[in-house]
């Protein structure tokens, strides 16, 4: 199944896990995971590297966490999340999802919902 928007995954530290990666792989759906530089080899084990963006330093650089924390802590997803919507309007998309790293399949193998 090829959707008509490009799906995404942001996803830190969770190369083992990839629930959500796991699913669409299940139901054969195309998407790309956004990974930081610094875990590409462990996902790209598990996925193939076609499947990776790297999410460039600048995205987490650049990010604005509107709050008083700033760079004290984690940043979320939010970096990831915007450099998915600037490459896919790169590739011309009008539009594109973005999906968390741990949805889970609950669909059977025998195709049934859970």
């Amino acid at each position: 199944m090829n959707p008509k928007y490009p799906i995404y995954i942001v996803s830190k530290g969770r190369w083992e896990s990839r629930l959500t990666s796991k699913a669409l792989d299940w139901m054969d759906v195309p998407y790309k995971i956004i990974v930081e530089a610094n875990q590409l080899e462990m996902y790209a084990a598990e996925v193939g590297e076609d499947k990776c963006l790297v999410l460039p330093t600048e995205y987490l650089r650049d990010y604005n966490t509107c709050d008083d924390l700033g760079d004290s802590r984690s940043k979320g997803p939010g970096a990831a999340r915007n450099f998915a919507w600037d490459h896919s309007i790169r590739l011309g998309a009008k539009r594109h999802w973005v999906m968390d790293g741990y949805i889970r399949n609950n669909i059977s193998g025998d195709g049934r919902f859970c």
